[in-house]
């Protein structure tokens, strides 16, 4: 039975002598930036590593967490360096984010990423993130330092940004694809440490002007990380980020600000997005025509004037139309001018004419920039939820 099913009561079972890591940081290392810097946060072990040799090892504040760190040559090497210097070996089935220095996303990103690939432990639904403007683990000691740990920071940044759709979760499945794709462009949410917001002091005994103090680091999602084959190129942010995800149908909610025909602010918010992309080919040149359509309902009004009217609401829809166009056109527009088909339309032509694709897929890289793509909107305003009339409408009635 031991040869079959292993001795259970031996120390080689132990979790003692596992890390279970939650996040995990890939960085060029700092003296050498040819070698590579692996920083791992373990959420749930019982005991901090030992800070020996080439691993390094920091207690948090109270908690059972623990953060490793040691280099390489290659990745494989600096996850053997930490069991050698710590006593402890990496299990990487447990390992939720992996975050990549934006200079090591600089440098290669097959070159970080080929072991967490290749390695059996590791699984595919893995989701990644750029640490913009940082190497990725100074995100995980900043966080490290607040309290909390960087994988609860990261899991609410993910869970609360479909509010806005200004990102969205790119799985180690769906990267490898476009890495290992000649027309497709890797694109990977990118995340930032900003400062969080002063806190006002407590007045003092005599009454003294408060004042504000800043209160440490938070992470902040900015789009997405766009590459040029395995090298980072560019950041796509804000609107585009939006029209990017509207293309990819990757839109939970959003919330636009537009003017009222009294030239007062309106808050809609986005419920329904629907795009859907018409092939054509002319002449053996694919033409795109994406159609969306926006379903939203009013969430603000600052003026008394009556909402329900007909030209009111077709005044707020085709403003919000407009916006959505321009945001969908800039994303294809940097698209095309960096030539980096980052949306995937050679995937959505495939699907759709897959014979004829077969004859150009070698000339996408010439096609793609020149490629006609119309971009056609429809938005309707469904709700004002709980009243259909403004606050103090009489006021409006009177004069």
């Amino acid at each position: 039975y031991e040869i079959l099913f292993g001795d259970w009561s031996s120390d080689v079972c132990s979790s003692d002598l596992l890390t279970f890591p939650a996040v995990t940081a890939i960085d060029t290392a700092d003296e050498n930036n040819e070698n590579i810097k692996l920083t791992v946060f373990a959420q749930k072990s019982k005991e901090a590593s030992k800070s020996q040799g080439s691993a390094k090892s920091e207690e948090t504040n109270g908690d059972a967490s623990n953060i490793i760190q040691s280099e390489g040559r290659t990745v494989f090497e600096a996850n053997r360096a930490i069991a050698a210097f710590s006593n402890k070996d990496i299990h990487w089935g447990q390992n939720e984010y992996l975050v990549i220095g934006e200079e090591a996303a600089k440098q290669d990103l097959i070159k970080h990423l080929e072991f967490f690939i290749r390695n059996h432990e590791n699984r595919f639904t893995v989701s990644f993130v750029i640490a913009k403007g940082f190497q990725g683990c100074d995100l995980i000691y900043a966080m490290n330092n607040e309290g909390d740990g960087v994988f609860d920071k990261l899991k609410e940044l993910f869970n609360s940004d479909g509010s806005l759709s200004l990102t969205s979760d790119i799985k180690l499945s769906e990267l490898f694809n476009t890495i290992n794709s000649k027309n497709t462009a890797a694109v990977i949410p990118a995340v930032t440490m900003v400062e969080k917001p002063g806190t006002p002091d407590q007045k003092n005994a005599v009454g003294e002007e408060e004042s504000k103090t800043t209160s440490g680091k938070q992470l902040l999602m900015k789009g997405f990380a766009v590459f040029h084959d395995t090298k980072l190129s560019g950041y796509v942010e804000e609107d585009m980020a939006l029209g990017f995800n509207i293309i990819k149908n990757n839109v939970r909610s959003a919330l636009i600000v537009v003017k009222d025909k009294y030239g007062e602010n309106v808050s809609l918010e986005i419920i329904n997005s629907d795009a859907k992309i018409d092939v054509k080919f002319v002449d053996k040149i694919p033409t795109l025509k994406i159609k969306t359509l926006i379903d939203c309902n009013i969430g603000e009004i600052l003026t008394s004037h009556d909402i329900t009217k007909k030209d009111y609401l077709l005044f707020l829809e085709k403003q919000l139309c407009e916006i959505i166009k321009n945001d969908i056109e800039s994303v294809i527009a940097y698209a095309q001018s960096e030539n980096l088909d980052f949306l995937g339309l050679n995937e959505i032509v495939f699907r759709k004419s897959p014979v004829k694709y077969e004859k150009i897929k070698d000339e996408w890289q010439n096609i793609f920039p020149q490629m006609k793509i119309d971009v056609e909107v429809e938005c309707i305003v469904n709700r004002t939820y709980n009243i259909t009339k403004p606050i103090r409408n009489w006021e409006v009635q009177e004069n």
